[in-house]
Protein backbone atom coordinates (compact mmCIF):
# COMPACT_ATOMS: atom_id res chain seq x y z
CA UNK A 1 0.00 0.00 0.00
CA UNK A 2 1.26 3.65 -1.22
CA UNK A 3 0.82 5.96 1.56
CA UNK A 4 -0.40 9.64 1.01
CA UNK A 5 -0.72 12.22 3.21
CA UNK A 6 -3.69 14.56 3.35
CA UNK A 7 -2.09 18.25 4.63
CA UNK A 8 -5.70 19.88 4.04
CA UNK A 9 -9.39 19.15 3.56
CA UNK A 10 -9.37 19.23 -0.30
CA UNK A 11 -5.69 18.69 -1.14
CA UNK A 12 -3.87 15.09 -0.88
CA UNK A 13 0.03 14.63 -1.78
CA UNK A 14 0.62 11.51 -2.85
CA UNK A 15 3.03 9.09 -4.67
CA UNK A 16 2.65 7.85 -8.25
CA UNK A 17 1.57 4.01 -7.74
CA UNK A 18 1.37 1.60 -10.68
CA UNK A 19 -2.09 -0.43 -11.25
CA UNK A 20 -1.41 -2.86 -8.20
CA UNK A 21 -0.86 -0.26 -5.45
CA UNK A 22 -3.37 1.23 -2.99
CA UNK A 23 -3.34 4.37 -1.53
CA UNK A 24 -3.59 4.66 2.59
CA UNK A 25 -4.34 7.98 3.98
CA UNK A 26 -2.20 9.05 6.69
CA UNK A 27 -1.69 11.82 9.30
CA UNK A 28 2.03 12.31 9.47
CA UNK A 29 4.97 11.20 7.46
CA UNK A 30 8.49 10.87 8.51
CA UNK A 31 11.20 12.35 6.41
CA UNK A 32 15.08 12.14 7.75
CA UNK A 33 14.84 13.02 11.57
CA UNK A 34 11.28 15.46 11.05
CA UNK A 35 7.90 14.68 11.08
CA UNK A 36 5.32 16.06 8.53
CA UNK A 37 2.29 16.58 9.39
CA UNK A 38 -1.06 17.10 7.94
CA UNK A 39 -1.84 19.81 10.51
CA UNK A 40 1.98 21.46 10.37
CA UNK A 41 1.91 20.93 14.25
CA UNK A 42 5.42 21.58 15.57
CA UNK A 43 4.92 20.18 18.86
CA UNK A 44 5.02 16.27 17.24
CA UNK A 45 8.11 17.24 15.45
CA UNK A 46 10.21 18.94 18.77
CA UNK A 47 9.23 15.96 20.93
CA UNK A 48 10.77 13.29 18.36
CA UNK A 49 13.87 15.29 18.26
CA UNK A 50 13.73 15.31 22.19
CA UNK A 51 13.11 11.30 22.20
CA UNK A 52 15.72 10.85 19.28
CA UNK A 53 18.39 12.96 20.99
CA UNK A 54 17.74 11.57 24.84
CA UNK A 55 17.58 8.09 23.82
CA UNK A 56 21.43 9.32 21.90
CA UNK A 57 22.42 10.84 25.20
CA UNK A 58 21.47 8.02 27.16
CA UNK A 59 23.42 5.54 25.46
CA UNK A 60 26.37 7.56 26.13
CA UNK A 61 25.90 8.54 29.24
CA UNK A 62 27.89 5.89 30.98
CA UNK A 63 30.93 6.37 28.53
CA UNK A 64 31.23 9.59 28.14
CA UNK A 65 28.91 12.30 30.06
CA UNK A 66 29.20 10.97 33.66
CA UNK A 67 32.99 9.77 33.03
CA UNK A 68 35.09 11.55 35.32
CA UNK A 69 38.33 11.10 33.35
CA UNK A 70 36.79 13.32 30.51
CA UNK A 71 37.14 17.47 31.48
CA UNK A 72 33.73 19.33 30.94
CA UNK A 73 34.96 20.45 27.56
CA UNK A 74 35.53 17.50 25.81
CA UNK A 75 31.41 16.41 27.56
CA UNK A 76 30.22 19.52 25.74
CA UNK A 77 31.78 19.19 22.46
CA UNK A 78 30.59 15.76 22.04
CA UNK A 79 26.75 17.20 23.13
CA UNK A 80 26.98 20.46 20.91
CA UNK A 81 28.39 17.82 18.12
CA UNK A 82 25.26 15.07 18.31
CA UNK A 83 22.28 16.70 20.93
CA UNK A 84 22.20 19.93 19.58
CA UNK A 85 22.19 19.14 16.04
CA UNK A 86 19.91 16.37 16.69
CA UNK A 87 17.19 18.97 18.66
CA UNK A 88 17.66 22.01 15.89
CA UNK A 89 17.75 19.97 13.33
CA UNK A 90 15.53 21.73 9.93
CA UNK A 91 15.17 24.58 12.83
CA UNK A 92 15.13 27.81 9.78
CA UNK A 93 11.72 27.07 8.76
CA UNK A 94 10.05 26.98 12.26
CA UNK A 95 7.47 28.74 14.01
CA UNK A 96 8.02 28.05 17.89
CA UNK A 97 5.77 29.13 20.86
CA UNK A 98 7.15 29.59 24.36
CA UNK A 99 5.75 26.17 25.36
CA UNK A 100 8.17 24.70 22.17
CA UNK A 101 10.98 26.94 23.57
CA UNK A 102 10.75 25.03 26.95
CA UNK A 103 10.56 21.84 26.23
CA UNK A 104 13.97 22.18 24.42
CA UNK A 105 15.40 24.04 27.23
CA UNK A 106 13.76 21.52 29.78
CA UNK A 107 15.89 18.89 28.24
CA UNK A 108 19.28 20.91 27.69
CA UNK A 109 19.21 21.68 31.02
CA UNK A 110 18.38 17.77 32.16
CA UNK A 111 21.66 17.00 29.90
CA UNK A 112 23.64 19.96 31.35
CA UNK A 113 23.03 19.17 35.44
CA UNK A 114 23.75 15.30 34.10
CA UNK A 115 26.94 16.62 32.08
CA UNK A 116 28.01 19.11 35.16
CA UNK A 117 27.03 16.21 38.11
CA UNK A 118 24.42 18.54 39.61
CA UNK A 119 20.91 17.82 41.41
CA UNK A 120 18.10 19.60 41.22
CA UNK A 121 18.15 19.77 45.07
CA UNK A 122 21.71 21.85 44.79
CA UNK A 123 19.36 24.53 43.67
CA UNK A 124 21.71 26.25 41.17
CA UNK A 125 19.76 28.57 38.59
CA UNK A 126 20.03 28.34 34.72
CA UNK A 127 22.22 31.06 34.37
CA UNK A 128 24.78 29.40 36.60
CA UNK A 129 24.71 26.09 34.82
CA UNK A 130 25.12 27.71 31.54
CA UNK A 131 28.09 29.93 32.90
CA UNK A 132 29.65 26.29 33.86
CA UNK A 133 29.40 24.65 30.94
CA UNK A 134 30.20 27.82 28.86
CA UNK A 135 27.24 27.43 26.53
CA UNK A 136 23.99 29.13 25.43
CA UNK A 137 20.45 28.59 25.78
CA UNK A 138 18.37 26.76 22.98
CA UNK A 139 16.49 29.69 21.95
CA UNK A 140 19.49 31.75 21.28
CA UNK A 141 21.03 28.86 18.96
CA UNK A 142 17.52 28.41 17.62
CA UNK A 143 17.29 32.27 17.28
CA UNK A 144 21.11 32.44 15.60
CA UNK A 145 20.42 29.88 12.93
CA UNK A 146 17.26 31.22 11.76
CA UNK A 147 18.60 34.84 11.89
CA UNK A 148 21.60 33.41 9.56
CA UNK A 149 18.67 31.81 7.78
CA UNK A 150 16.64 34.75 6.89
CA UNK A 151 20.17 36.61 5.83
CA UNK A 152 20.65 34.10 3.19
CA UNK A 153 17.22 33.81 1.91
CA UNK A 154 17.45 38.01 1.09
CA UNK A 155 20.81 37.93 -0.27
CA UNK A 156 18.80 35.44 -3.27
CA UNK A 157 17.93 37.13 -6.40
CA UNK A 158 14.66 37.53 -6.58
CA UNK A 159 13.58 34.85 -8.78
CA UNK A 160 14.46 32.22 -6.04
CA UNK A 161 11.18 30.64 -4.28
CA UNK A 162 12.48 30.85 -0.83
CA UNK A 163 12.85 35.12 -1.19
CA UNK A 164 9.61 35.36 -3.16
CA UNK A 165 7.45 33.52 -0.33
CA UNK A 166 9.32 35.28 2.14
CA UNK A 167 7.67 38.29 0.24
CA UNK A 168 4.67 37.48 -0.81
CA UNK A 169 1.29 37.50 0.45
CA UNK A 170 -1.83 36.10 -0.03
CA UNK A 171 -3.94 38.41 -2.69
CA UNK A 172 -6.86 37.35 -0.94
CA UNK A 173 -7.85 35.71 2.03
CA UNK A 174 -10.27 35.05 4.65
CA UNK A 175 -8.78 34.88 8.88
CA UNK A 176 -10.24 32.82 11.11
CA UNK A 177 -12.31 33.96 14.08
CA UNK A 178 -10.56 33.99 17.52
CA UNK A 179 -7.02 33.70 17.93
CA UNK A 180 -4.60 33.19 15.09
CA UNK A 181 -1.45 30.81 14.71
CA UNK A 182 1.63 32.55 14.78
CA UNK A 183 3.29 32.89 11.03
CA UNK A 184 6.40 32.93 10.50
CA UNK A 185 7.24 36.56 9.39
CA UNK A 186 4.90 37.19 13.12
CA UNK A 187 8.00 34.85 14.59
CA UNK A 188 10.71 36.02 12.95
CA UNK A 189 9.72 40.10 13.68
CA UNK A 190 9.49 39.75 16.97
CA UNK A 191 13.38 38.05 17.00
CA UNK A 192 14.49 41.22 15.63
CA UNK A 193 12.62 43.17 18.40
CA UNK A 194 14.94 40.63 20.66
CA UNK A 195 18.22 41.40 19.04
CA UNK A 196 17.81 44.91 18.79
CA UNK A 197 17.51 45.19 15.28
CA UNK A 198 15.00 47.58 13.17
CA UNK A 199 12.99 46.02 10.76
CA UNK A 200 13.83 48.67 7.89
CA UNK A 201 17.04 48.13 7.90
CA UNK A 202 17.20 44.28 8.06
CA UNK A 203 18.90 44.63 4.26
CA UNK A 204 21.73 46.08 5.91
CA UNK A 205 21.74 43.42 8.94
CA UNK A 206 21.83 40.25 6.23
CA UNK A 207 25.19 41.32 4.92
CA UNK A 208 24.39 44.43 1.87
CA UNK A 209 26.13 46.67 4.06
CA UNK A 210 29.47 46.19 5.27
CA UNK A 211 28.53 47.13 8.79
CA UNK A 212 25.70 44.13 8.89
CA UNK A 213 27.39 41.17 9.94
CA UNK A 214 28.89 43.26 13.35
CA UNK A 215 25.29 44.34 13.64
CA UNK A 216 23.93 40.98 14.00
CA UNK A 217 26.86 39.54 16.46
CA UNK A 218 25.52 42.61 18.56
CA UNK A 219 22.10 41.62 18.96
CA UNK A 220 22.45 38.14 19.54
CA UNK A 221 25.06 38.71 22.00
CA UNK A 222 22.02 41.48 23.46
CA UNK A 223 19.46 38.92 23.08
CA UNK A 224 21.58 35.90 24.59
CA UNK A 225 21.91 37.63 27.86
CA UNK A 226 18.22 39.22 27.90
CA UNK A 227 16.95 35.52 27.64
CA UNK A 228 19.57 34.51 30.71
CA UNK A 229 17.85 37.30 32.64
CA UNK A 230 14.62 36.10 31.52
CA UNK A 231 14.98 32.37 32.60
Amino acid sequence: MTPSLIYNTQTTLCCPATHKDQFGLIEQFTYLVSIITSTYDLTVVIQRHVNLASASFGRLSKRVFTNYDLSTCTKMAVYNAIYVSTLLYACEGWTPYHHHIRTLEAFKIRCLQTILHVHWWDKIPHVEIHRRASTTSLETILLRRQLRWLGHVIRMPGNRLPRRLLYSELSCAQRSVGGQKKRFKDHIKSSLIKCGIPFDSLRNWAGIEKNGVQFATTGWQRSNSNILMWQ
